[in-house]
């Protein structure tokens, strides 16, 4: 395995490769973003090994309890810029609607070689994996990306003190710190049909309008996503670093990042 995935795949059960199987799949669940994903990556990989197209796989539901307008409008954010950048590089990327999250997954793996997902910490989609895990008949991975260290890397029992896991993070930070380069995909598969009813609207306005989701709550004034959140850093960078050990008690001065 290569050097940036190390530590930071985990198999979820013991199944052998579907070698009839048509397609690699990568289920976008918390990794939403093109960039630095090292979900996305692997499953290129997988891709390119196995000589078969890969397919970005976002199913959006509107059966969560609580969900509202304010939190799906910023991920939906995130997810169309994603969903256009990864298109951009010649990979499929479908956002479907669904009112069964987990039975989806199961059937659209039924024709697929292996299946990718990003790595959970909540106890409900930890249980969701498990659940998934046990019903298919092709490999599960779960791959961390959105920590600098994967978590059971830096500590196997649960730690009390920031300070002690601190210590350990910053001790391993050099070997997992290292640059994701993006793969080229050998297969193209941006125009393939696979078979998925997806949703064609580009706008998260227009997708929350057939979402029957609390819709009473006001909109965040930020926009989602990845160029976004470097906006607000370079801003932060060159505007308010300088100050912000000064004040970073006074919230009302607004020298925190936003």
């Amino acid at each position: 395995m290569e050097q940036e995935f190390t530590g930071r795949v985990k198999a979820l059960n013991d199944r052998q490769f579907n070698q009839s199987g048509k397609y690699i799949i990568y289920w976008m669940s918390h990794s939403h973003r093109a960039n630095f994903n090292h979900s996305l990556e692997y499953a290129i990989n997988l891709s390119n090994d196995n000589k078969k197209p890969l397919l970005v796989y976002f199913p959006i539901t509107d059966k969560y309890k609580y969900s509202n307008a304010r939190y799906y409008k910023f991920m939906l954010d995130g997810v169309l810029e994603a969903k256009k950048s990864i298109e951009e590089r010649g990979i499929k990327f479908i956002i479907e609607k669904s009112d069964d999250i987990k039975q989806r997954v199961i059937e659209i793996s039924k024709n697929a070689i292996a299946l990718i997902t990003d790595k959970a910490y909540l106890k409900y989609y930890r249980k969701l994996y498990s659940d998934i895990a046990k019903r298919l008949y092709i490999p599960f991975y779960e791959v961390e990306s959105d920590v600098c260290v994967p978590v059971e890397i830096v500590s196997q029992k649960q730690e009390v003190y920031a300070f002690d896991i601190r210590k350990k993070i910053y001790d391993l930070l050099g070997s997992y710190l290292l640059e994701l380069k993006p793969r080229e995909p050998k297969i193209k598969s941006i125009n393939l049909d696979f078979g998925i009813e997806e949703i064609t609207l580009n706008s998260s306005l227009e997708i929350l309008d057939i979402l029957n989701i609390d819709k009473s709550v006001s909109l965040s004034p930020f926009i989602g996503g990845y160029s976004q959140a470097k906006r607000h850093l370079k801003e932060f960078i060159e505007k308010k670093l300088h100050k912000y050990k000064e004040y970073r008690s006074h919230p009302e001065l607004d020298y925190h990042q936003t």
